[in-house]
């Protein structure tokens, strides 16, 4: 299997959490690999802005006004994606974390707030995004963190929603894996 940079010419690939960090990085590499990215933050006009011009006047850059704690903009959005062709690949890299996030300090919209984006968000796209994937028989990568492992000072709720991602994913693949 070739999984070189030229492997993702003409692939269609949603990416998540674009405005910044490990999803603006994958979706100018993707766009620069010849990928057909389609580029979801609920930063829109960051991400036009980071992602540049340039990109856009490619024509493989499409960005996508997306809160992925909304599940129906999530169908809404995979949908309207769908319709072009379907993808071959989601990349859900959208997570938050909050400054007061120690126990003692974390409240209880804060506590949503981490487990709605992080988690509740990856299982919407996944959710929506399974049956042209199954179509295609594409790829799904899931970004989470190290602190999904072991204790560290990101906090129970961020600590919590990411080991709750590594769950989701590694029983989603078991079930897909049966399907072939």
């Amino acid at each position: 299997m070739n999984i070189g940079p030229e492997s993702f010419k003409g692939r269609v690939v949603l990416v998540t959490g674009t405005a910044s960090g490990i999803g603006l990085a994958t979706a100018a590499a993707l766009v620069d690999a010849g990928a057909k990215v389609h580029a979801a933050d609920f930063r829109a006009p960051l991400v036009e802005e980071r992602l540049g011009a340039q990109r856009l006047a490619t024509g493989l850059l499409s960005i996508h006004q997306l809160d992925v704690t909304d599940p129906d903009a999530v169908v809404a959005t995979v949908d309207r994606i769908g319709e072009q062709g379907p993808l071959d690949t989601v990349v859900c890299c959208a997570g938050t974390n909050i400054p007061d996030r120690h126990m003692d300090e974390l409240t209880d919209a804060g506590w949503r707030l981490l487990v709605e984006t992080n988690l509740t968000g990856v299982f919407s796209c996944l959710r929506a995004a399974m049956p042209q994937l199954r179509q295609t028989r594409g790829h799904v990568v899931v970004v989470s963190s190290v602190s999904a492992l072991w204790p560290d000072g990101s906090g129970p709720a961020y600590q919590a929603s990411k080991a709750g991602v590594n769950a989701l994913v590694r029983a989603v693949a078991l079930e897909e894996h049966g399907r072939g």
